[in-house]
């Protein structure tokens, strides 16, 4: 990120360089080492000149951070106020290079809430740094009652990192009863390689009470893949009576990430609750753009297993997404007599999500199923649907009939241009016993079989134009004549989670009545034919 932090200098402050040493004074002209500075319990503000700090051998060797301490990168080494700084143009790289050909240290950085030096809450502040070519770049632990790794991470690059277990970019833990809710903000992670799970964030609850919720603002994730796991991206794990692992991301982009896994899933990101634990995280302006799964739920899955996964998506687009098995964008799947997936998707796009593979080619976007015993009741409201693609059947959705309960609500969705190139059920298609609650919607074809509808029309919504119309994710407008003009249920648009507003933030209505889909649009036409 080319961005310049700033803030103001304080009278703790350490200098580093990497020509430092352990006798210096922390001055400019008498730096210390960076292994000194944050070993030296006076050292509560540290500022790193920039370029390379390798950790060395060991493997075990690792740059910690104690509580309460302040850890700033890209000074020139003649600053006297950290406004002073310029984090775009003075590279400083934290690298786990342990001098020996084909060794990574573990964790280049480490934040351990658990010794006895005390928790580590957001006044512990990583900010201005490459981190790289470790087996994980960051390690949060939050492990134990009482324990707690909760940082405030800024302007952070965290790539090239390459683990044989889980989370190769960054692995956050709060395990046995902890807590570990870092934040995130104007951070990349990038090009990490796990061959289990997360390759990109690896987000573990485990155990009764423990809480992993992180919060990410205007952050990047990107390349990231794992070569026999899941979650290429994101893997949020919770299990365990009240365990919770519940990111809330907001402004993200995931991009690029693969999960490696032809019998699991989820390229992008995987929420998953068993054991009576909780996994439901709150996404909001986040791009999943051509993630690729090698099984199923090319950009997300969705998992409760005996727990509960129903993350709310508002002002999303899934586009270019791919599975091999099913749900080229999302996998729904809930099991045992306690299972729940009930996501609620508000204000969302999909488009350009299908199915490449030889095994089951249902769900080009969107793949649901309850099994035995298990609840699976996905709301969808005021989303759009373009030129998602299965292979046998539902281009757009398919409804799995697992012997749960299985019950999707749709109002105010368009479902149109989606394929199943069979001719099978070319927009939603529910298996044998299985009903859609369908209202106020437009889909190609009207009603399909299973679907329960009121107001459901199969005229052209007339989709015109798709990119950066406003807002922080791209949408489709619509163009004049419309069958989604004015046809939406008002009361769905002005009630949670739409409330009042499309996926761009435009309020709802611009006219008689709200717009059925993802975008509203105005009543207004130009000379161009286009509406605004």
């Amino acid at each position: 990120f080319s961005l310049l932090a700033c803030g103001l200098a304080q009278a703790a402050t350490c200098n580093v360089a990497t020509t430092g040493s352990p006798a210096g004074s922390g001055s400019w002209a008498s730096a210390m080492d960076l292994q000194t500075a944050l070993a030296t319990s006076s050292c509560t503000e540290i500022w790193v000149k920039a370029g390379t700090y390798d950790l060395g051998s060991p493997s075990t060797n690792t740059f910690s951070i104690k509580p309460g301490v302040a850890v700033y990168g890209g000074f020139a080494g003649t600053e006297t106020l950290r406004s002073e700084r310029n984090t775009a143009t003075l590279n400083t790289t934290l690298r786990g290079n342990t001098g020996v050909p084909g060794v990574r240290n573990d964790f280049v950085v480490t934040l351990d809430g658990t010794t006895i030096a005390g928790i580590i809450t957001a006044s512990t502040v990583l900010d201005g740094f490459n981190i790289r070519d470790g087996k994980t770049g960051l390690r949060c632990k939050g492990d134990g009652i009482g324990k707690e790794c909760s940082p405030s991470l800024n302007f952070l690059d965290i790539f090239n990192n390459n683990t044989l277990e889980s989370g190769a970019g960054i692995y956050i833990s709060s395990n046995g009863g902890g807590t570990s809710n870092p934040t995130l903000s104007k951070v990349a992670i990038r090009n990490n390689i796990a061959t289990m799970n997360g390759a990109g964030i690896y987000n573990d609850a485990t155990g009764a009470g423990s809480t992993s919720n992180p919060n990410l603002i205007d952050v990047r994730i990107e390349g990231n893949a794992t070569s026999t796991g899941i979650g290429g991206g994101i893997y949020n794990f919770a299990f365990g009576t009240g365990a919770n692992s519940s990111p809330t991301l907001t402004r993200v982009s995931i991009w690029g990430n693969q999960s490696g896994s032809a019998s699991d899933g989820g390229g992008g990101m995987v929420t998953r609750g068993w054991g009576g634990a909780s996994s439901s995280p709150v996404l909001q302006d986040v791009t999943f753009l051509q993630n690729n799964s090698a099984g199923y739920g090319g950009a997300m899955l969705i998992s409760g297993g005996d727990g509960i996964s129903s993350p709310t998506l508002n002002k999303v687009t899934f586009d270019g997404n791919r599975a091999k098995v099913g749900g080229g964008a999302i996998f729904i799947v809930s099991s045992g007599a306690n299972g729940i997936t009930n996501p609620i998707l508000a204000n969302v796009t999909f488009t350009g999500n299908w199915i490449d593979g030889s095994q089951g080619n249902h769900g080009g976007a969107i793949y649901n199923n309850a099994l035995i015993s298990a609840t699976s009741n996905p709301v969808l409201r005021n989303v759009s649907f373009f030129n998602n693609i299965a292979k046998i059947a539902g281009g757009a959705i398919y409804n799995g009939a697992g012997g749960g309960n299985n019950l999707m609500t749709l109002v105010n969705v368009i479902m149109w241009g989606d394929q199943a190139p069979s001719g099978v059920a070319s927009e939603l298609f529910n298996e044998a016993g299985i009903s859609t609650d369908i209202q106020h919607s437009v889909l190609t074809g009207g009603c399909p079989a299973g679907g329960v509808c009121t107001n459901v029309s199969a005229n052209d919504p007339n989709y015109i134009s798709y990119g950066n119309n406003g807002g922080y994710t791209n949408t489709w407008l619509l163009g004049p004549g419309s069958s989604a003009l004015d046809a939406g249920d008002d009361a769905t648009c002005a009630a949670a989670p739409v409330n009042g507003v499309d996926q761009r933030g435009q309020p709802r209505p611009l006219g008689s009545q709200c717009d059925i889909g993802a975008v509203e649009m105005s009543d207004i036409s130009f000379a161009d034919g286009f509406e605004g």
